[in-house]
């Protein structure tokens, strides 16, 4: 059952500044003018939390909203971009939305400990950024006194490196990190499969920032392909598959969400896939919405997350026409090009007079001409070449670029003989 009131608050930690965005460049860097700026002055330098291509959010001239680190902190970007005021086509007000991808963990965080949530209140122990373990490992669980603080970089290193050391030979598989992990007692939310330690199973959470909402008023992750996601997604279905929990939680953080999430078919469909089989194995996929103010984030009520099959021909049109604000600037010979905001590559239509069944043929051609001719090869052929000492004129031909891409295609070419 979806919560109806508010489950969590976390104020900003300080007083937050407005100004107008005028540019985002070099992915994570945003120019902002201040409000009651000097005319003239020079636009302030945030840091852009956010990797992504920030889907209709690189608006020149949209206000924006930026906190100030601590002068003890001494970063080299001072300010950080924390809120946009977003219109969406069609609509008579802005909506404020959340840019710091860094926000979404402390909110899940500020939702455990408040413990509202159905299904993820009932733990005994809770740690931050755990190292997954590998397929089929039993899990060794923390204590009940667990910290909710991360893992040093040190102890982090150490970590990784008993893993390693643990990892049959031939097998190394990479391992990425869950976002939390909650100890329960065995039995409790529905938990199936076999208890761990004094009657605890391990309950992973994966947290995933949404802040895409298109005109059906649906939240779509990701706004780009993530390959890291997807695999995020298939290490819970294994986690599940020997008998523990898994929930992938998405943090919506705009207030117009009406309808739910979905995982974007066009944006990402091997994500959208991943998800739909995660499902069928038993993960669980959640969501949450997020209201923000100048004064904090509150998150005001779960909403559905639909995994069904839609169609992206409406989304696919929404996205083309978010081109212009969406990506960055990059400097190309003195001069700024946006990027990050074309089409897809699995979307993108295929190249004029070629198809992928005759680009395989050609390629399926070239090749079996290398394997010939590398089949074809005799005792005469491959003997050694001549030394410069015997062959004078060999010494260069052996530099020439037809030999260093033959040698590269595992073909031998005899030099040319001296006739002297």
């Amino acid at each position: 059952m979806l919560a109806a009131c508010p489950l969590a608050f976390v104020p900003f930690p300080t007083e937050l500044l407005a100004g107008r965005l005028v540019a985002r460049r070099d992915r994570f860097l945003a120019d902002v003018i201040l409000d009651g700026a000097a005319a003239g002055a020079p636009p302030v330098v945030a840091h852009c939390v956010n990797p992504g291509r920030m889907e209709a959010f690189v608006t020149i001239g949209a206000r924006v909203f930026l906190s100030l680190a601590p002068v003890e902190r001494q970063r080299k970007c001072a300010y950080t971009w924390e809120l946009l005021e977003h219109v969406p086509p069609g609509a008579a007000s802005p909506v404020l939305c959340g840019c710091n991808t860094q926000w979404p963990n402390d909110l899940a965080l500020a939702l455990l400990r408040a413990r509202t949530l159905e299904g993820l209140r009932e733990y005994e122990a809770l740690q931050r950024e755990v190292a997954l373990p590998l397929t089929h490992a039993p899990l060794v669980l923390p204590a009940v006194d667990a910290t909710l603080a991360p893992d040093p970089p040190a102890a982090r290193k150490r970590k990784a490196a008993a893993a390693a050391r643990a990892t049959p030979a031939g097998k190394a598989e990479p391992r990425g990190r869950c976002d939390f992990l909650l100890v329960e007692p065995a039995g409790e939310n529905g938990t199936a499969g076999p208890a761990g330690p004094a009657g605890l199973n391990a309950h992973w959470l994966e947290v995933k920032n949404c802040h895409m909402v298109y005109d059906d008023t649906f939240g779509y992750f990701p706004d780009s392909v993530s390959e890291r996601a997807a695999r995020h997604v298939r290490e819970l279905a294994a986690r599940v598959a020997v008998g523990e929990r898994a929930t992938v939680l998405f943090v919506v953080q705009r207030a117009d969400v009406l309808a739910g999430v979905r995982p974007s078919d066009h944006h990402d469909p091997a994500f959208a896939r991943a998800c739909r089989e995660a499902a069928a194995a038993g993960v669980r996929f959640r969501a949450v919405r997020v209201t923000l103010t100048l004064g904090g984030a509150t998150i005001d009520a779960e909403i559905p997350v639909d995994l069904a099959p839609y169609d992206v021909a409406p989304i696919a049109v929404q996205c083309a026409s978010n081109a212009a604000s969406t990506g960055w600037d990059r400097a190309f010979d003195g001069t700024c090009k946006r990027v990050a905001n074309g089409p897809f590559a699995h979307n993108a239509p295929p190249k004029r007079g070629t198809t992928p069944r005759a680009k395989s043929a050609a390629t399926a051609v070239g090749t079996g001409r290398i394997a010939r001719r590398a089949g074809a090869r005799t005792a005469h052929d491959t003997r050694d070449a001549p030394s410069a000492d015997a062959h004078g004129p060999a010494a260069s031909w052996h530099e020439r670029p037809q030999r260093r891409r033959a040698h590269a295609a595992g073909i031998y070419v005899r030099p040319p003989r001296s006739h002297d």
